[in-house]
């Protein structure tokens, strides 16, 4: 009885191969699709959260040689 079924669910995976595979390729690339939409929709959100550093702080101070001459 149990080799009966495994004989048929076999068959069925031999005779039905490219439409499941083509169909788990589908529902994959789906899920792949709906998790990059969601972080391009979050990457404006996360870039807006860090504080904007002042010029001052980025640059060092200027040193004007000729008076130190």
């Amino acid at each position: 009885m149990l080799s009966s079924i495994f004989l048929v669910l076999l068959l069925i995976l031999i005779l039905f191969r490219r439409q499941i595979l083509a169909g788990l390729l589908f529902f994959f690339m789906g899920k792949l699709a709906k998790k990059m939409q969601e972080q391009t929709q979050d990457a404006p959100k996360k870039k807006e959260s860090k504080p904007k550093q002042k010029p001052s702080e980025k640059m060092g101070e200027y040193i004007d040689y000729e008076e130190i001459e």
